[in-house]
């Protein structure tokens, strides 16, 4: 069991705890059962997993009764309240399973990213002390054995729980899990609790685990995610459930809406335009690249791009240029900012004036607090850059790292996001430049760090810095600078993807652009200044 309690974790005011209460934005309901409850209001809603490989066409009734079915043999094997469990899959029912029946028991959810390889997966089953993973075999075929590789090192994982015919000795069949009645009844749950640990790559090379309560979660679907527009038609939903956005739009936002679930297995273009043409859906919302590769397939029609209707889009940067885009598409975009430690901070509506929607990222949503401060922690005048840090009841309790809490949160429960911002005199705000180093691709947060690490290991390299480079597709990408020892041979992209893959990096880290160069820009003490290499891939991109 993960003995933590979310009140120790970082700073919290009780006067904050009260005002929650009291206005409204935290109420006593806990995840699972709300998700449970949010399925069995529209049972006949279609539930829909869109894969090239393996389709799953459920409904919310069914979903719900698999979920109770999971709830009862999870606690059949003695899950209970505080013990931890891991998924490890692609977009599917089963996954989604996973996060209503775990919260239902009072147990802690993690979702591990289908991408990471077995040097995350390690360290997450490690630090969440997980007792069973649900899992799935890759499509490489060589997930399950590396598991099982790893077990002997896992002394808190009793068991392993296999999606699919084949099940490895020593692993069990997922089936089994789900072959009981339903769950009589579901246990009381403290809305207070862990409710889910999402680990997320960010300037630290191993993943930081952000803890959420069922309050933070609940409130984020209730009272934020809510406030995004709705389209007319149903939403087509593309990134991994792992990635908090994936989650909440997928799996949390569409049962509370009482809207049919669409969601993708990996961003196949010739599925998703079928998924768009069956059902009349739309598409696009999130990330630049889902948007991008609709507009620049072969095969897009006229008639899909009238399917794209109002969208949020956020989790890397928003070029302008490809806003107004899709405005000559007669698309409105509404550029929301948020994280995976605090989900939804602000967001643009479709009645903002078309200045503010094309070029800020909205204001603060309900309960939100927004601020600007200096290196000092003191408050910055309307339009001055600075440090934005915020507040409200959708953010997280904290990070499993205490070291990380003490150094980001201040006595009074601000959370020092690391982002450079301005806030305009009507309380728009504008991202203007990333403290963290981080790069954001695809809306997923890789480890500058931890990919410098990785090149290190090949014999030829000296020194490395790996920045984020624009990239309309993408949103970002890895651009690593690499110094070469003398007398080694200067190695190619193909190079470094080979070394990569063979010191088990997670295949969307890999940078796509390798540049040698004699030195590095460096600051008077020798430390590298990334500041002029990232200053140097922007205007490259500009030119």
């Amino acid at each position: 069991m993960l003995n933590l309690d979310p009140s120790s974790l970082r700073a919290f005011p009780a006067e904050l705890r009260q005002r929650y209460l009291k206005e409204g934005w935290w109420d006593d309901s806990a995840l699972g059962h709300s998700l449970i409850e949010w399925l069995g209001r529209h049972p006949q809603m279609p539930y829909c997993i869109w894969s090239p490989t393996r389709p799953q066409v459920s409904t919310y009734g069914a979903v719900r009764d698999q979920a109770l079915r999971l709830a009862e043999g999870l606690r059949r094997r003695g899950i209970r309240a505080g013990d931890t469990v891991c998924i490890y899959v692609n977009n599917s029912i089963e996954g989604a399973l996973g996060f209503h029946a775990v919260p239902a028991l009072g147990a802690i959810l993690v979702p591990v990213a289908p991408f990471y390889g077995t040097k995350e997966l390690r360290y997450i089953l490690s630090k969440s002390k997980a007792r069973i993973l649900i899992t799935a075999e890759s499509p490489a075929g060589n997930r399950l054995e590396h598991i099982a590789e790893m077990r002997a090192q896992m002394p808190d994982l009793e068991d392993v729980y296999v999606i699919g015919d084949k099940v490895p000795a020593g692993m069990r069949n997922y089936n089994e899990l789900v072959a009981d009645a339903p769950i009589a009844s579901l246990p009381k749950v403290d809305p207070d609790s862990i409710a889910a640990i999402a680990f997320t790559s960010g300037t630290t090379a191993d993943p930081k685990g952000v803890i959420h309560t069922h309050r933070s979660l609940v409130c984020e679907t209730r009272l934020h995610m809510d406030a995004t527009p709705r389209q007319k038609r149903p939403l087509l939903v593309g990134g991994p459930l792992s990635h908090v956005t994936g989650m909440l739009v997928g799996v949390f936002l569409q049962p509370y809406r009482g809207r049919p679930v669409h969601i993708m297995d990996g961003w196949d273009m010739p599925t998703v335009l079928r998924a768009m043409r069956e059902h009349d859906l739309c598409a696009g919302a999130g990330a630049t690249v889902f948007m991008n590769s609709i507009f620049n397939h072969p095969d897009t029609r006229p008639d899909d791009i009238a399917r794209l209707e109002d969208v949020g889009m956020g989790g890397s940067t928003i070029p302008i240029p490809f806003v107004e885009f899709c405005e000559s598409k007669g698309i409105r975009i509404m550029r929301v900012y948020g994280s995976t430690e605090h989900p939804s901070v602000c967001g643009g509506m479709p009645d903002d004036p078309i200045l503010k929607r094309q070029r800020t990222e909205g204001r603060a949503l309900p309960g939100v607090e927004m601020r600007i401060v200096d290196d000092d922690g003191n408050d910055l005048p309307a339009n001055t850059q600075g440090e934005l840090i915020t507040r409200g009841p959708d953010l997280f309790a904290g990070y499993m790292d205490t070291d990380q809490n003490a150094e980001l949160f201040n006595k009074d429960g601000w959370f020092h996001t690391g982002d450079i911002g301005v806030i305009d005199e009507e309380g728009f705000f504008t991202v203007v430049d990333r403290k963290k180093d981080i790069i954001i691709r695809n809306g997923v947060k890789v480890s500058a760090l931890e990919v410098e690490n990785c090149l290190l290991k090949m014999p030829s390299l000296m020194e490395v810095a790996v920045v984020a480079a624009p990239d309309g597709r993408t949103g970002e990408h890895g651009h690593a600078f690499v110094r070469v020892k003398p007398g080694q041979p200067v190695p190619s992209l193909d190079d470094v993807k080979k070394h990569l893959q063979q010191v088990d990096l997670a295949r969307p880290k890999w940078p796509e652009v390798i540049e040698v160069v004699q030195d590095f820009p460096r600051t008077p003490s020798g430390k590298v200044r990334k500041v002029d290499l990232r200053n140097q891939v922007r205007a490259a991109a500009k030119s």
